[in-house]
């Protein structure tokens, strides 16, 4: 009875429950009810408007009584009344109110002792069926069905037993009416009402079959609009980006232009002072030999003899003459004449402006005549020390430069480089690779064709080792060419076949598809690669070997070993989750290149995608560089738009209360005395009770990873104590509290007591807010609960969704997350007196597939 929708027995204006006098439930033409009163209050110039779907009706007399009882509600009401609250009911007949004690079949009332004892005494109501309250609460619905009289007078207590069926009439009548009123001999059409009641049924319940054969696609059709919404939302998030894009390259072209206009004004003032202030220079000079040679000539004429001023004559002469004969030019306008020249008017250029880029709607680019047409090629050329990077791309329509723009600058993850044969070289300098689009121009009728080639520039730095190995890589390339089969095509999506070692399924050759049709084509099936033989699906891109699953253990293996660690890597300062696996190939910092590892400050890309770099050499033959690549046990997975980067706990970060395994794959609250962790290594946690990932979700794109948690309650928790967390957050915001729920820039579940009931619930918290929570378990010593999360983060639409994979339930979608920062998944557990807890992370090709019921959150 607690489940019962509320909406049912209240009306939804004025929220009061229904009765049988004043609040009698209403049955409008759409199906919404609403009580007799309120019905009244809304009724204007015979015309009630819906309070639920604002449907209107017409009222013939502007009053409730136009409209049908909802019977199904009013009998409910009494039925819920015994139910819930049977000391609560009041005597329907007594003045005073009082409680009632019994419940009259016939009548249809309840009655207090004293009612209940005068109705036994009553000639007409004595031969009543009287039943008590109490035992009213074990009786069905069926018992609070009101049987229906005649309102006719003089037919009262006459039951409607037949049906008038007669076109007009086509309503329940007595025995009386049937035989006086409803007459057959008269025209009318006398049926029994049973059998009317069950043809109507019947009626209805086909209609209502109908209707349902419309829920399906009206369900799709939902689905489909919430996906164009959020396609339009994240279509829309794209085109601000070029949008942004394309003015600031506009604005840094003018400000180029501002800085170049303000060196050449310098240039041109710094050449004027300087001639300026030699000539002044110069003046102030002259003026003050003057003054010298005037009180020379004044003191020698004032102080000497006519022969000592004779001996001076010829000196003072030849001065005085130089000093006359020498010439200057007065200083004029030109001297600091400088003018800026727009050379444009300024209102073509507000117009021109105003006509850079159209937002349309349209599938075709608009035409215009303000714009030049985009250029066939485009190179851009980025100057290094001590190697030189250059990237070309062919722009095939003005709409996908923006994403040209960010291939350049962030290959996506299907992107990698096939190479046909594995060279070691030392001190490798690798450039990085170029990437190319093609678009084939279609027939009519026929469906477009891209082709994406992935090449490796030039290195510059290997050309000692190009003669040696030349021939050896033409020969192997034609070789292992002629045992290629022919490209296939399908659903419109040609790939190639590039050489690469034999892997133990025995393919030769892999399909590449093009890693961005996705964007242009319509979704594909998702067994569009499949392929026959047990390897990974075709069309995850080069850089995923073909995975499989772990051998099983040997009996009485132990599931898991514990044993000392030691750092792969020593921790960089300044970076407290540095994690660069052993072997990965180191990337030299550059002032343009801050990170060694791209855009993953915490280690290196591959890395953390579930390759390690065993070291490689380098050769070059055309555009083409040979690299070896090894991957560990286990390597990232993609699933259609969804990537299941391979990751594990960091065990160098684990709290010295906690213990992680050898593999860091299992996290635990208790420790069992096994040696875990890096003691006294720089990363560990000192707050945080527990540890953190060996990935930064920060790369635009979908994630996906899982955590198997099991724990098992010894003694109840009480107030609000935890028992585990999972979460997101900055690096720097980790270690500063024993949860990171607290923090802005991150998100937590966590299970703990929930206070109102003293149960275990799951807790969705940001920024010291509970957003939400759903009850778990019971707080009981001895229960064991074992739950499978899934987590998706979607670093675009800037969500993270938390789910349960068991029982396919999605849990709570954290929105409006900031990803300009790498966001590091954590674990934390806690309580371990209380409680005992154990995780498990599954990453990488340990996951076999992405949960349907995720598919798009």
């Amino acid at each position: 009875m607690e489940d019962v929708n509320d909406d049912f027995v209240v009306c939804s204006v004025c929220t009061k429950e229904y009765d049988n006098e004043k609040r009698v439930p209403r049955v409008l033409l759409c199906l919404h009810s609403c009580c007799s009163s309120c019905l009244d209050d809304l009724t204007v110039k015979r015309e009630v408007e819906c309070p639920k779907c604002n449907t209107r009706h017409e009222s013939s007399n502007e009053s409730s009584t136009d409209f049908p009882v909802d019977s199904a509600s009013r009998n409910f009401i009494d039925f819920l009344r015994v139910q819930r609250k049977p000391t609560e009911i009041p005597c329907t007949d007594c003045p005073d109110q009082d409680l009632a004690e019994a419940f009259c079949k016939e009548c249809f009332v309840f009655m207090c002792g004293v009612c209940s004892s005068a109705h036994k005494r009553t000639q007409l109501t004595r031969k009543h069926a009287i039943t008590s309250v109490d035992d009213l609460q074990d009786y069905g619905l069926d018992e609070f069905h009101r049987r229906d009289t005649c309102d006719k007078p003089g037919h009262e207590d006459q039951v409607y037993t037949f049906y008038c069926d007669r076109r007009g009439c086509d309503r329940p009548v007595c025995t009386l009416c049937a035989v006086c009123d409803h007459n057959q001999t008269n025209g009318h059409l006398i049926r029994n009402l049973t059998d009317v009641y069950e043809d109507s049924k019947s009626v209805v319940e086909s209609v209502v079959r109908e209707l349902n054969t419309k829920e399906s696609p009206v369900t799709e059709s939902i689905d489909i609009l919430q996906r164009l919404l959020d396609d339009l939302e994240e279509k829309e998030s794209e085109i601000v980006e070029e949008i942004d894009t394309t003015f600031n390259t506009l604005a840094q072209v003018v400000n180029d232009r501002r800085s170049q206009l303000h060196r050449e004004l310098e240039n041109q003032c710094i050449s004027k002072k300087r001639d300026l202030q030699q000539k002044l220079h110069h003046l102030k000079s002259y003026a003050g030999n003057v003054q010298t040679a005037n009180e020379f000539v004044s003191r020698a004429v004032s102080y000497t003899n006519p022969t000592e001023f004779l001996h001076l004559k010829n000196t003072i002469l030849k001065r005085l003459l130089e000093l006359k004969n020498l010439s200057f030019t007065a200083p004029t306008k030109e001297d600091v004449t400088l003018r800026f020249y727009q050379n444009f008017i300024e209102e073509s250029f507000i117009q021109l402006v105003k006509n850079i880029g159209v937002v349309t709607s349209r599938e075709k680019n608009p035409t215009t005549n303000n714009l030049p047409p985009s250029p066939p090629e485009k190179e851009i050329t980025k100057q290094e020390e001590p190697e030189k990077l250059s990237r070309q791309f062919n722009t095939y329509a003005p709409s996908d430069r923006s994403a040209f723009q960010r291939q350049i600058s962030q290959p996506s993850f299907t992107e990698k480089p096939v190479f046909p044969k594995q060279i070691s070289a030392p001190n490798p300098v690798v450039d990085k690779p170029v990437y190319q689009k093609q678009a084939s121009v279609p027939s009519p009728g026929e469906k477009p064709t891209y082709q994406r080639q992935t090449s490796v520039p030039l290195d510059h730095g290997l050309k000692d080792a190009r003669q040696s190995v030349r021939d050896d890589i033409i020969a192997t390339r034609q070789s292992r060419q002629q045992q290629l089969p022919p490209t296939p095509t399908v659903n419109g999506i040609s790939g190639e076949i590039h050489p690469r070692d034999k892997s133990p399924s025995g393919r030769v050759g892999q399909v590449k598809p093009n890693g961005d049709l996705q964007r242009k084509l319509r979704p594909a099936p998702a067994n569009i690669f499949k392929s026959d033989s047990k390897s990974s699906p075709m069309g995850l891109g080069d850089f995923l070997k073909k995975t499989t699953r772990p051998p099983m253990s040997e009996p009485g293996t132990p599931e898991r070993s514990f044993k000392p660690i030691t750092p792969t890597n020593p921790t960089s300062p300044g970076n407290k989750f540095n994690n660069t696996p052993k072997g990965a190939l180191p990337t030299p910092k550059s002032p343009r290149n801050p990170h060694p590892s791209g855009a993953y400050p915490y280690g290196d890309k591959g890395a953390l995608l579930g390759f390690h770099h065993q070291g490689s050499r380098t050769n070059v033959e055309g555009k083409e560089l040979l690299r070896s690549i090894q991957t560990t046990p286990s390597s990232a997975v993609i699933f259609g738009d969804v990537v299941c980067p391979y990751f594990v706990f960091d065990v160098e970060t684990i709290h010295t209360e906690r213990e992680v395994s050898i593999d860091g794959k299992q996290l635990r609250n208790r420790k069992s005395g096994s040696p875990s962790g890096i003691p006294n290594s720089s990363k560990q946690l000192q707050k945080y009770k527990g540890i953190v990932g060996t990935f930064g979700f920060k790369e635009p794109g979908k994630y996906y990873y899982e955590v198997d948690v099991s724990f098992t309650i010894h003694q109840p928790l009480e107030e609000t104590w935890l028992v585990f967390e999972l979460g997101i957050g900055r690096a720097d915001d980790i270690d500063k509290h024993h949860t990171v729920e607290r923090h802005e820039h991150s998100r937590s579940c966590y299970v703990a007591r929930y206070p109102e009931d003293g149960k275990l619930a799951q807790e969705f918290w940001h920024n010291r807010d509970l957003l939400t929570y759903v009850p778990l378990s019971d707080n009981t010593a001895g229960l064991t609960v074992d739950v499978t999360y899934g987590l998706v983060v979607d670093t675009k639409r800037r969500k993270w969704t938390v789910s349960d994979t068991k029982r396919e339930k999605k849990l709570h979608t954290f929105t409006g997350i900031d990803f300009s920062e790498p966001l590091i998944p954590v674990f934390g557990t806690y309580n371990p007196d209380l409680v005992s807890v154990e995780m498990n992370i599954k990453t990488g090709s340990e996951i076999t597939s992405f949960p349907a019921f995720l598919k798009g959150f």
